[in-house]
């Protein structure tokens, strides 16, 4: 098992290197903890020797040099220390007491997670659900959020979701005293995007939460916005689609959600993407529709 440290140090070049480097990280990540090997432990013969197995040489140069900064990677996690305890910023480290387990089986398990406010426990996870959608969205699909999340409200189940503008926003907003945001820059930083920064601290006013996995100082990029939406659906059953195209970050969900086995429901008004991913998909009109089929514990392939 790597210390909080060292998985602190894991979090740190996932947050602040590119998606390559954090592929790279995490093989070694994965393979070290399935061998029952400290990676940090090895010198830097062994290193290599561990390395050899799955990259390349050049990746090899790569990460020994990213590792080999020990001097900094103190700095920066004392950083870190200071700025959550400042901030009542909590961490919760990968493998440790109270880490999310339906984080742990992920593909890409973050090291640890940054949370302000109260995560729900893993009993009130394994019911939540993350309302989800266009930030460009029509009245039919704000209708359908809000009938969505006052359903979710009204039976204590949390929505889950990305604080963005449009189908996000209505759900968070509809759930309030049962929701909670998975950001996609660090807790540190102003909220993104600055309409909802109200939001956010009502959120936390009403025992909500907010989440990333990103050290707390951490900007925002394409990619941690599109690797945030595998959070979403892993800290939940199952996501509902309000209403989206065929494209755009909402699809991102979408697929994570189908690789990660959770339940996958669609507002009936989403003719292309039904069209495209049906055999995918639980279909309904609204929430006493949604109540049904979970009622049932319809699986996707038998509605149809």
């Amino acid at each position: 098992m790597y210390s909080k440290e060292e998985l602190l140090i894991f979090s740190i070049i996932n947050s602040k290197y590119d998606i390559g480097i954090q592929n790279l990280v995490n093989k070694i990540f994965k393979v070290s903890n399935k061998e029952n090997l400290n990676f940090f432990n090895l010198n830097r013969e062994d290193k290599i020797e561990f390395l050899n197995n799955f990259l390349s040489e050049e990746n090899i140069e790569k990460i020994l040099d990213i590792f080999d900064k020990d001097n900094f990677y103190k700095f920066e996690i004392e950083k870190i220390f200071k700025i959550c305890k400042e901030k009542s910023i909590n961490i919760f480290y990968h493998s440790y007491e109270n880490y999310p387990k339906s984080l742990m089986s992920i593909k890409e398990s973050p090291y640890v997670i940054f949370v302000k406010g109260t995560l729900p426990i893993d009993k009130e996870l394994e019911k939540a659900f993350a309302i989800v959608g266009t930030r460009k969205a029509s009245q039919e699909g704000i209708n359908f959020a809000k009938d969505i999340g006052t359903y979710l409200a009204k039976n204590n189940i949390y929505n889950i979701s990305g604080l963005a503008l449009g189908i996000d926003t209505v759900g968070h907003e509809t759930c309030l005293h049962r929701t909670g945001a998975i950001l996609g820059r660090g807790l540190d930083l102003e909220i993104y995007p600055r309409e909802n920064i109200n939001l956010a601290e009502k959120i936390l006013e009403n025992n909500g939460f907010l989440l990333s996995e990103l050290i707390p100082k951490q900007e925002l990029s394409m990619f941690s916005l599109i690797k945030r939406d595998r959070l979403q659906s892993a800290l939940t059953s199952g996501i509902i689609i309000a209403e989206s195209g065929i494209k755009g970050g909402t699809v991102n969900t979408f697929k994570y959600a189908k690789e990660q086995k959770k339940k996958i429901f669609i507002a009936d008004i989403n003719k292309d993407l039904i069209e495209k991913y049906g055999k995918d998909l639980i279909i309904i009109k609204n929430s006493f529709d949604f109540e049904k089929k979970i009622k049932n514990n319809l699986e996707q392939i038998n509605l149809f």
